[in-house]
């Protein structure tokens, strides 16, 4: 177990385990006697950077590497726990009162969507950096505390996760993905509701190896899929226009086209996240 503080960078280093993820808690405490903690408010958690290196052999790969908002709402997507988070809906450790200053809590974790096998010389770096300006002044103290997930199974390929950047004011975004790809998912922290008229994306195509034709889903065949996922509207409004493209099956050959409304494409507040696997020995 690793903690880390505002302004600070702590490195967890693994190693002869197989590992599935990083689970902790960032615990938030007020300043003030009888005031309460609001996340909005308070604490920014797109300012923690989080950075997965595996070392193995003479080589490097990147597991994950992207700022906590974005990789919580990627990984936790269907999970009850992110629609606390993001309603901003505390687990209250202590609630303010007089004379006592409010502590409240988040659940943190992240996983990669596989296994990773750590054994021999192999080395997994785990590091979480909470940038200075990530709290308010009005915080006696933000601490994150995390550690590796363990989880038993073998390693046939490795799991990273890829975020792409959207760029402002951009109406349209195509790439290739390549193979071993699943989980694709849109996420837009720019939009503050779920309703039509805040969408940032406006229609998807994806081609595959697996797909006779291309899929085409625009923002309404989107919500309808959404909806069977999530079951009830108050975890839909509180993922806003985030949406899940592709679930968990692995596709060959992808190829992705997002249509865009362009003036709501923010910098660093929409991405095109995925898991993939790569063949890593």
């Amino acid at each position: 177990m690793k903690s880390v503080s505002i302004g600070k960078k702590e490195i967890l280093v693994v190693k002869d385990t197989t590992v599935f993820g990083i689970t902790g808690s960032l615990k938030l405490v007020h300043g003030t006697e009888n005031q309460s903690i609001s996340l909005a408010s308070h604490f920014d958690l797109s300012k923690v950077r989080v950075n997965v290196q595996l070392h193995r052999g003479n080589s490097t790969k990147t597991i994950m590497n992207g700022d906590l908002d974005t990789l919580l709402q990627y990984c936790s997507y269907n999970e009850d726990a992110l629609t606390s988070i993001l309603a901003g809906t505390l687990n209250l450790l202590t609630p303010a009162n007089s004379g006592v200053k409010e502590v409240a809590q988040i659940p943190v974790n992240l996983h990669w969507g596989g296994v990773i096998d750590v054994q021999g010389d192999d080395k997994l770096e785990i590091a979480f950096e909470i940038t200075d300006n990530a709290a308010n002044s009005a915080l006696d103290s933000a601490v994150l505390e995390f550690t590796e997930l363990e989880m038993e199974g073998v390693e046939t390929i490795t799991p990273t996760i890829q975020i792409h950047t959207l760029t402002n004011n951009n109406g349209v975004f195509q790439d290739s993905l390549g193979s071993n790809v699943k989980n694709i998912m849109f996420i837009s922290r720019s939009a503050t509701s779920s309703v039509e008229d805040e969408k940032v994306l406006n229609n998807i195509t994806l081609t595959s190896g697996e797909h006779q034709k291309a899929v085409n889903l625009n923002w309404r065949l989107l919500c309808a899929r959404r909806f069977e996922d999530l079951y009830n509207s108050i975890n839909i409004n509180a993922r806003r226009q985030n949406f899940l493209i592709h679930g968990n099956a692995p596709l060959s050959g992808v190829d992705i086209h997002l249509d865009l409304e362009s003036p709501k494409v923010v910098d660093s507040k929409n991405y095109l996240v995925y898991s993939k696997g790569e063949y890593f020995k």
